[in-house]
């Protein structure tokens, strides 16, 4: 399994808890919860603070803890939505950080690069030809491929200009 950097989520993590508890815990919090829905809200909001710290210590395993959070938080939402007409906020924010997470490719890691013999110089792509004066190879002397350089063409005369410098005089024929 790949390693993904989701430390940038962590941000949109803490921005869902703060929602999620602004319209829970804030002054419009009497007016739109009923029921048992308003301690759901709170232990959602302090999940995705926790997944958010989770994600800035850089666990190995982070993309699959984001994964299952969000998947059970947006479900949770749908349900309450569904069921109870009660919407949870933070919910658009889940749903867009599940929608990136969800996007990452799963892919395998690269393999290893072989191993050099000790002493020899590391290998970082195509290894170049040698200089044969190094080692002492004689190159023959060829002519050149090219043949000698063309002179230049005269250049062109332009179009003369109306205008040659001088104030243009104002027309006469006006009273």
């Amino acid at each position: 399994m790949r390693r993904y950097n989701l430390a940038p989520l962590a941000s949109s993590l803490f921005i869902q808890a703060a929602i999620t508890l602004f319209f829970t815990l804030g002054p419009l919090a009497g007016t739109r919860t009923t029921g048992g829905w308003r301690a759901t809200e709170v232990l959602l909001a302090g999940a995705a603070a926790a997944v958010g710290v989770f994600l800035r210590s850089g666990a190995p395993q982070s993309r699959p803890v984001v994964l299952g959070f969000e998947a059970v938080a947006v479900a949770i939402g749908a349900y309450g939505l569904m069921a109870a007409h009660v919407y949870l906020p933070g919910t658009i924010v889940g749903i867009g950080v599940l929608i990136r997470v969800a996007s990452l490719p799963a892919r395998q890691p690269a393999p290893a690069p072989p191993k050099s013999a000790p002493g020899a110089f590391p290998q970082y792509g195509q290894p170049c030809a040698p200089d044969p004066a190094r080692f002492g190879i004689q190159q023959p002397h060829t002519q050149p491929q090219y043949g000698a350089p063309q002179p230049y063409a005269q250049p062109q005369p332009t179009a003369p200009s109306p205008y040659d410098g001088a104030a243009p005089t104002p027309p006469t024929d006006r009273p």
